[in-house]
């Protein structure tokens, strides 16, 4: 922890899992940020690697945990709760911040207490090719609606500030969920309360073959997070029937398409029937039409 020089202290949560490979790189670029009051709480979810050693070069600046494996949510739950910090930060073991993302972020908090998240823009690749400058001094928010969250909830984790106040309205990640747990947390977090989107690159998102990202589970993870969330919500379901109907078709478009680059046509041609019924598009016949192709011509699994 740093000297708090009067501003609010924000508690970076960090979970691991035989990261031995990235676990400098992502120290480093916490360590690097220009605003300094902050802890740094690290939950080793049950690396098996050098992970636990390497964190140990730096040991005074950090909060080491260790827990038996149970997942990303559990042990980001695990960090909030160990955490004391009046605003809470994520970041992932393979991902990296720019220098000013912490202060721009709080820069923005200090101007509107009242926001429920701060997400920032992101760069999403396999390797890390450098951030763009920034004016730390002149912040640019754009005062996101709920609307446009749930039409796009992808916000990346390590793109989020959320105040602790909000814990104690929403709870926590949801650990029943193998994927989408972000979705349905940054839902339950945003849903009737002020946003704040800041659209500079200030987070490198890494994309790692193999990650649950890649998983297809992901896509019916996501569908049964938005089903849930306008199940419990029936006043926003009534009011945003054709958004939730869009939205339901834009994911299983998606789904589609994951479905048929991969080979497995037919359940493509099922996830585009269902993109269809829930709202008709170009893109959902386009895939329709593909699936069917290549059905026709044996260039499926």
């Amino acid at each position: 922890m740093i000297a708090d020089d009067g501003l609010p202290l924000v508690s970076v949560v960090l979970p691991v899992y035989n990261s031995e490979k990235y676990i400098r790189r992502v120290l480093d670029s916490v360590f690097s940020q220009t605003y300094t009051n902050y802890e740094v709480i690290i939950i080793d979810d049950g690396s098996v690697d050098s992970t636990s050693q390497l964190i140990k070069e730096y040991n005074q600046s950090v909060v080491y945990l260790y827990q038996e494996n149970a997942g990303a949510s559990a042990a980001r739950n695990a960090g909030m709760t160990r955490s004391i910090g009046e605003l809470i930060a994520f970041i992932d073991a393979d991902d990296m911040w720019h220098p000013e993302k912490l202060k721009m972020q709080v820069d923005a908090y200090l101007h509107n207490k009242n926001v429920s998240m701060i997400h920032t823009g992101y760069d999403k690749q396999a390797q890390f090719k450098g951030f763009p400058e920034v004016d730390a001094d002149h912040v640019r928010v754009v005062n996101s609606s709920f609307e446009a969250i749930f039409k796009m909830p992808y916000l990346q984790t390590p793109s989020v500030m959320i105040p602790r106040r909000i814990l104690d309205d929403v709870g926590m990640f949801d650990v029943s969920l193998p994927t989408a747990e972000d979705v349905d947390f940054f839902l339950r977090c945003s849903y009737q309360q002020e946003v704040i989107y800041i659209p500079d690159v200030l987070v490198f998102v890494s994309i790692n073959s193999g990650s649950l990202c890649d998983d297809l589970r992901s896509y019916l993870d996501n569908i049964k997070v938005v089903d849930d969330f306008v199940t419990k919500h029936p006043v926003f379901l009534n009011k945003n029937r054709k958004l939730v109907s869009n939205v339901r078709a834009n994911i299983y478009c998606d789904y589609a398409d994951e479905l048929c680059f991969k080979g497995m046509c037919v359940d493509a041609v099922k996830a585009c029937l269902v993109s269809i019924g829930s709202a008709l598009s170009i893109r959902a016949l386009m895939l329709l039409a593909k699936s069917l192709a290549k059905i026709l011509l044996n260039r499926c699994n």
